[in-house]
């Protein structure tokens, strides 16, 4: 996904030189400084008041967010409840559909949409336990004589950081109260041709 969304912003910005360029917003005989200072202008015009920096940062913020994954959520109760869903992500390899994601978007386009979706349950996530705390970072060392590293307490720790990046949803994972799914196909109604009556 973060490959198809930071060519799309690449070729956005792209654009926007381009038409700058063409509709000669900066005159000829303005001197260097102003002369970038107009293009910024009309070009953060063209991109509706972003700038060059602003849309990289967002491509950057995607790419950690996303990162090479295609994401399915199923939403039964409707897009006004997305966090009451099925959700799961495709294998990051070619055979699914990775080299075709830029002609699936443009087939299908990116909002909702009504398809058929076969799926596994993978996981049913449990109501998380606001009150546990972290294991603290001094639990780490060993009171054994060495002080050889706490492997239990390593693990605890590394596991809820895991469960933190569930949580705010930069690493996919099963996180209440959305069921984690493997999607196993995915299909969409094709409308027949009306045959014409003579």
């Amino acid at each position: 996904m973060e490959v198809l969304f930071a060519e799309r912003i690449s070729r956005f910005d792209k654009m926007a030189d381009t038409l700058v360029d063409i509709s000669e917003a900066v005159p000829s005989n303005a001197n260097a400084k102003q002369r970038s200072s107009m293009r910024q202008a009309a070009k953060s015009l063209v991109m509706g008041g972003m700038t060059s920096l602003q849309l990289k940062a967002i491509s950057d913020f995607v790419e950690a967010f996303v990162g090479d994954s295609i994401a399915i959520r199923i939403l039964p109760a409707g897009p006004d409840h997305l966090e009451h869903s099925f959700s799961g992500a495709l294998l990051g390899r070619s055979e699914y559909i990775q080299e075709e994601r830029e002609h699936l978007f443009s087939r299908y386009g990116t909002v909702a949409s009504r398809w058929t979706a076969v799926i596994q349950i993978a996981a049913i996530p449990a109501r998380p336990d606001v009150d546990a705390g972290a294991a603290p970072a001094e639990e780490l060392q060993s009171t054994r004589e060495g002080g050889d590293i706490n492997r239990a307490a390593m693990e605890a720790i590394a596991i809820q950081l895991l469960g933190h990046m569930e949580a705010i949803g930069i690493v996919e994972g099963p996180r209440w109260p959305s069921v984690s799914v493997t999607p196993l196909g995915l299909y969409r109604e094709v409308p027949l041709m009306k045959k014409r009556h003579r």
